[in-house]
């Protein structure tokens, strides 16, 4: 809900919206060896099924600099959790005319809070790999229903440098 929402304000501001999507290993690096909880692809897919999304783009670096820097954006989007001064590639944008914009989340959806949601309700019985499994039949079966329901916009970053 909280990304959804947030990429559906981006994509008003402008008139195409790419995602930059982190890799698994950019999240892994980033946020602990137990995730991403889905997989870049079946991530991927999901968000190209949204209407408002454009086109996505996985990127593997640990920022999206070089993204940024390849496509040159008009307008580079985040959430309000970060100021303005601490977007990786806002002064790329600046310089070059373009502004960098803040959107403010939805307060209470992320997927760490999912997480702690799912554990919590399991709490008894759980353990690492018991609450791990849940969570990745979920989006499991999300990946499965997206899989079948759309058409695919989901463009590889290395045919993007193509």
């Amino acid at each position: 809900m909280g990304h959804i929402d947030y990429l559906e304000k981006a994509r008003a501001l402008g008139d195409k919206l790419v995602l930059g999507l982190n890799t698994d290993t950019s999240v892994s690096r980033l946020k602990g060896p137990l995730r991403p909880v889905v997989n870049e692809y079946a991530r991927a897919r999901l968000m190209a099924a949204l209407s408002f999304v454009d086109t996505v783009i996985l990127f593997d670096q640990p920022t999206p600099l070089e993204l940024i820097q390849t496509i040159c954006p008009d307008i580079l989007v985040k959430g309000d959790d970060y100021s303005v001064t601490n977007i990786v590639g806002a002064d790329f944008v600046v310089d070059r005319g373009g502004e960098v914009i803040t959107i403010p989340l939805v307060k209470g959806y992320s997927t760490s809070l999912l997480i702690e949601k799912i554990k919590n309700s399991y709490q008894k019985n759980y353990d690492t790999m018991g609450g791990l499994m849940v969570i990745g039949i979920v989006f499991m079966v999300i990946g499965m229903f997206v899989q079948w329901r759309l058409k695919s916009k989901f463009t590889e970053y290395s045919q993007w440098w193509a």
